[in-house]
């Protein structure tokens, strides 16, 4: 029995001595908590930091493009406004680039279309032959009207007959006057005209009254005539046109050998430019659309050539650039 008191004596130190253990190193942990918890904050703070950090740096991107696409509009408003005032000539001109509001300036609406009247003349034959009254396969004879010079090439063909796309393709590339006539011809004024205002939409004054290089009927005062507003709803034209009628007619705009209005001062093959010129005495048109932008030049009395190639030195690069 007297050793009893001694083993319990000895029993109750170790036991004491693992509970103090115990003790410290809840002490311990406690303190390492303590302590690493101090130290997440400012990294947790810093982490937190650099989140808004990048959500403003996100949100003020997205403020400053559209701002600066209005600074780069009002930029051209003003580049637009400045070489246009130093025209003598009356004048409409349009700008719109997809996604932005147009810029349109003009001193006036009815122009004579000189061979801008091409471009309904084209849409129209896709339209009709959308409807089985036309046929780009179709033959055309070359002799089937009197040989018209002015502009292209086809009254000195070999070849006297050709299909229709063909005739097309040369009345907007080489804006052949004797190919658009046949064209005429085959189609019809009357025919071509209510196709203008019914189904182009084409209702400010824009007409067929003659046909090319016809100086009898000029004199009779029968013209062709493009109403600005309509060179715009022109753009609505194309654009409702088929996939497939773009697909075709696309290409014949991009074989327009003109370049001496909108491409006169662009380094040659930066932009592809989709277009039809017109031009008489006091007469000078530029109507075309890259991938993403519309744009038009018309111009009426011109008495001096060379102020509206000055304006447009100065306004085409920065427009198809832009």
């Amino acid at each position: 029995m007297s050793d009893l008191p001694e083993l319990v004596a000895q029993e109750t130190t170790s036991l004491r001595a693992s509970f103090a253990k115990q003790s410290r190193m809840s002490d311990l942990q406690g303190l390492i908590a303590q302590e690493t918890t101090s130290l997440r904050t400012p990294f947790a703070k810093q982490s937190q930091m650099s989140d808004l950090q990048g959500l403003i740096a996100q949100e003020t991107t997205s403020l400053r493009a559209p701002l600066a696409k209005q600074s780069q509009m009002s930029d051209l408003q003003g580049l637009i406004a400045q070489e246009t005032a130093r025209l003598t000539c009356d004048y409409a001109l349009y700008f719109r680039r997809d996604g932005q509001e147009p810029i349109f300036r003009h001193t006036g609406d009815l122009f004579p279309s000189a061979s801008i009247i091409k471009i309904p003349i084209l849409f129209a034959w896709a339209i009709l032959e959308r409807a089985g009254e036309v046929d780009r396969a179709e033959i055309c004879d070359l002799d089937a009207e009197p040989p018209v010079q002015g502009a292209g090439l086809s009254w000195l063909l070999r070849a006297r007959r050709l299909p229709f796309a063909d005739v097309l393709l040369l009345m907007i590339a080489l804006s052949d006057n004797l190919c658009t006539n046949l064209v005429i011809r085959r189609v019809g004024i009357a025919r071509l005209n209510r196709v203008f205002r019914e189904q182009l939409g084409l209702l400010n004054g824009t007409r067929l009254e003659r046909k090319l290089m016809d100086y009898a009927a000029r004199s009779r005062g029968l013209d062709n005539w493009v109403s600005a507003r309509d060179a715009v709803q022109l753009f609505a034209a194309r654009r409702s046109l088929t996939p497939a009628e773009r697909a075709w007619i696309d290409p014949l705009f991009e074989a327009c050998t003109d370049g001496g209005l909108w491409l006169r001062n662009v380094p040659r093959d930066t932009v592809l430019l989709r277009h039809k010129t017109g031009s008489i005495e006091g007469v000078l048109h530029d109507w075309g659309y890259t991938e993403d932008a519309e744009l038009f030049i018309l111009t009426r009395h011109v008495r001096d050539e060379s102020e509206v190639y000055r304006a447009l030195d100065v306004l085409g690069p920065a427009l198809l650039s832009a």
